[in-house]
């Protein structure tokens, strides 16, 4: 096994830290917006929120954020 420091892990971190920072603000802002609402209406929402902070989220990430903010699962 390798360590963080010869694997580029480190060098990857603040991008990573970035999006999760951007993610947690699309969360956020379509949990206010749709908690409760249909859960195609929270993914179409969660979709054009990311694409708006400039990031890819996978597929079945959004689907199960959409699942959580539709059922009003979602705590942050």
């Amino acid at each position: 096994m390798g360590t963080a420091e010869g694997d580029g892990y480190g060098d990857a971190m603040p991008q990573v830290r970035d999006h999760v920072a951007k993610f947690k603000t699309v969360l956020g802002r379509v949990r206010t917006t749709h908690r409760g609402r249909p859960q195609s209406e929270v993914l179409s929402a969660l979709e054009a929120e990311a694409a708006a902070e400039g990031i890819e989220v996978w597929r079945e990430v959004a689907e199960e954020a959409a699942r959580l903010i539709s059922n009003s699962e979602f705590e942050a």
